[in-house]
């Protein structure tokens, strides 16, 4: 622990918004949660742009985080809260650049869709081939979070990519135990999807939901949270005592088939 009580700081000032927002609201995100866990941020005061010389495109913002002498929150894990948190900070500029709505796009072009479902079958095989390492999160530092969340980033959002498997293979590749790569992959989701409903749920309900779609929203949350959890077993199961080859061959099979069908179209 560093001997200082405060820190203050200028940032930009859409920066400064988010590391002062509050925890759980649109504006926060991972590197809010990190900041809050261990100080108090406070937003002192505005800079306009036409106050540099030469004058930037952004305004800014004077921020002070006063240090707590020990974490705001308790936390039974620390190594893992943290590990979290740096794995999901990669998510963060995909949002802010809106490289979200690049990927709904590609979600209507079946053969790109194709093409990443036979690369995400070859991942899986990879997956399969790599040395078991020795690491886990608790032992280690914050360098292999971080590339696993910089993997998620990359390619998890990807449609025709799995999430899980490439997180997974991630892990594997940066030195994790199978196990392990599988355990830090499914808590990745957990903030990953949070986060998606702070920023999607808001513009759904804004936009209005007719009466008549409430059920059926409402049974396909169910089903997917039962197909999900059945779906998360098998995987655990696969992921300790089996191979992942038969997810591959099917990934592939279906990737190809919807490629050749987009070509012949």
């Amino acid at each position: 622990k560093l001997p200082i009580e405060a820190i203050t700081v200028m940032v930009q000032k859409e920066a400064a918004q988010r590391l002062c927002a509050k925890v759980g609201t649109r504006d926060s995100s991972a590197i809010t949660v990190a900041v809050n866990y261990y100080s108090e941020p406070n937003l002192l005061f505005h800079v306009s742009a036409g106050s540099f010389m030469p004058a930037p495109k952004v305004d800014s913002a004077v921020i002070k985080l006063d240090v707590s002498g020990e974490p705001r929150a308790k936390c039974k894990n620390e190594k893992m809260f943290l590990a979290l948190v740096v794995a999901t900070l990669p998510l963060v500029p995909v949002k802010l650049l809106g490289l979200d709505e690049t990927v709904e796009q590609l979600c209507t072009i079946s053969w790109i869709i194709g093409l990443l479902l036979i690369f995400n079958g070859a991942m899986l095989i990879i997956s399969d081939r790599i040395k078991n390492g020795e690491s886990n999160v608790e032992n280690g530092g914050l360098l292999r979070p971080f590339g696993v969340g910089i993997v998620q980033a990359l390619l998890g959002v990807m449609p025709g990519i799995s999430r899980s498997g490439s997180t997974i293979t991630g892990g594997r590749i940066l030195g994790y135990t199978r196990e392990e790569a599988v355990r830090f992959s499914f808590l990745m989701s957990i903030p990953a999807i949070l986060g998606a409903c702070v920023f999607e749920l808001p513009d759904m309900f804004s936009e209005g939901m007719s009466t008549d779609l409430l059920i059926p929203v409402l049974a396909g949350t169910v089903t997917a949270a039962v197909v999900g959890f059945f779906a998360i077993k098998l995987l655990q199961y696969l992921a300790k005592n089996k191979s992942f080859t038969v997810f591959a061959v099917y990934c592939i099979i279906i990737g190809a088939a919807a490629v050749v069908a987009d070509l012949i179209k």
